[in-house]
């Protein structure tokens, strides 16, 4: 896997078929093909079911872009209008 860091102390964990977010070793959220698994706390904080998991179905893009004033790589998910 690559690894990019992130904003603030945060990890990406990168390969072809899947990536993870992580803050040093504790993991956030993980992308497979099947979808997005998430912890509670990570849900609750970014308006996410609290069932920690988002299917393919539901997920429509996953973004990325280069913030200046921080310095650090952002990600993002736009969903389906339905979540």
């Amino acid at each position: 896997m690559t690894r990019i860091a992130a904003e603030r102390t945060n990890i990406l964990d990168i390969a072809p078929t899947e990536w993870r977010l992580s803050t040093g070793e504790k993991p956030l959220m993980a992308a497979t093909r099947s979808g997005l698994r998430f912890g509670k706390s990570f849900a609750r904080t970014r308006r996410l079911p609290e069932e920690g998991d988002l299917g393919r179905d539901t997920i429509m893009q996953v973004v990325a872009g280069w913030q200046q004033r921080d310095e650090s790589w952002h990600r993002g998910l736009i969903v389906t209008p339905s979540l």
